[in-house]
């Protein structure tokens, strides 16, 4: 009776110990599972942030090619006028002339 009682106790404790290593062992995987987690919730944050980034980047380059096209627009814009205004004043010196002549 001595032995069984022992073996029993043994039993239990080895049972005991076994179950303690499983608990140790699932802390352990919930514990690595929460950091993977993180880690991609960390990677997931870093990702959106490089795309505003790029989006912003994007942004300031199209805003400046407008902003030249502009100039560049209002340029061609007053040239064309300078052109206009000279054609007139060409027209009208040679009406001026044509209308001496003519007297």
């Amino acid at each position: 009776k001595l032995l069984y009682d022992q073996t029993d106790r043994v039993k239990a404790l080895h049972t005991a110990m076994h179950r303690a290593d499983i608990e140790a062992t699932r802390a352990e995987q919930i514990e690595f599972k929460h950091r993977a987690k993180e880690r991609e919730a960390a990677r997931e944050a870093l990702w959106v942030e490089q795309q505003k980034d790029m989006l912003r980047k994007m942004d300031a380059e199209e805003d400046a090619k407008d902003a030249e096209d502009l100039a560049r627009r209002m340029e061609e814009r007053r040239l064309r006028e300078v052109q206009v205004a000279l054609k007139h004043a060409e027209y009208a010196d040679k009406l001026a002339e044509i209308q001496k002549e003519g007297e």
